[in-house]
């Protein structure tokens, strides 16, 4: 009779032995497929964040590039057109600051260099959350004790999550950064289109009035210094770099940039 019993109770222990295991694997898998659509939900976020801030840089550079080539030429040309005597110090002046900032334009500020565009740091995280899907709680799960491999489940998706959450955190820096490069994008359009329309008018008082500005009326003379100016704000933004090497705004180029906006919005 006891063989029997101790059958009995064998049987039973192995199948709450099996039951127990089989929870433990059920809770193993919850864990991993968690860990799993952080991965995965991270990896897109981080994805997007930085095609848009290829998409910013890209836009932006070609912009740089496409007013060095048309607008600041033409202001080049009207503005070595434009004979000024040297007792006129003011606009002398003024005309000269106007070809030394268009000379100081380098196009190697108008690269478009992937070491710029993509921040490393969220490239790396993300291969690295990519290299950890399906590799250690995966393959760990078999011929060891289930509660032990519970624990180191819930240690990865743990260490997953810091990592997500430091992932998202770059990103938050980079959609920073993006927004920024977007808004001097807005900014250079307004300026540019000022400096078309000077660039224009100052065109008809050549046409009209001659190159020699003892010729021109006050109002000609201002619109002329108005269409310096204006050449000169251009000038000083395209040849601010852009970026830093880390890939974030740089300093000079945002106080720039912030500084035109105001003045813009006020005239």
């Amino acid at each position: 009779m006891i063989p029997v019993l101790l059958f009995g109770a064998a049987a039973l222990y192995t199948v709450a032995s099996h039951s127990a295991i089989n929870d433990l694997k059920e809770e193993i898998e919850e864990i991993q497929d968690e860990s799993q659509q952080m991965i995965d939900e991270t990896r897109e976020l981080i994805d997007v964040t930085n095609e848009n801030l290829k998409g910013a840089c890209s836009k932006a550079f070609e912009q740089r590039e496409n007013i060095y080539k048309t607008t600041l030429k033409k202001a080049t040309e009207i503005t070595n057109k434009i004979k000024i005597k040297e007792e006129n110090v003011v606009l002398c002046n003024e005309r000269q600051e106007v070809v030394d900032k268009i000379s100081s334009i380098k196009e190697s500020t108008f690269a478009k260099s992937p070491n710029l565009i993509a921040g490393t740091a969220i490239g790396a995280v993300g291969a690295y959350l990519g290299a950890t899907a399906g590799g250690v709680i995966v393959s760990t799960i078999v011929g060891v004790k289930m509660t032990i491999k519970v624990d180191e489940a819930k240690e990865e998706r743990a260490r997953i999550r810091c990592e997500c959450e430091d992932a998202k955190t770059q990103c938050t820096k980079v959609r920073y950064t993006t927004n920024t490069i977007n808004n001097s994008i807005e900014v250079i359009y307004r300026l540019n289109q000022m400096l078309e329309y000077s660039l224009i008018n100052a065109e008809k008082i050549l046409n009209e009035k001659g190159e020699n500005i003892n010729n021109w009326t006050i109002d000609e003379r201002n619109s002329i210094r108005s269409m310096f100016n204006l050449t000169s704000a251009v000038s000083e933004i395209l040849s601010t770099q852009m970026l830093t090497k880390g890939g974030n705004i740089s300093t000079k180029y945002k106080q720039i940039i912030n500084e035109t906006s105001k003045k813009l919005d006020i005239e």
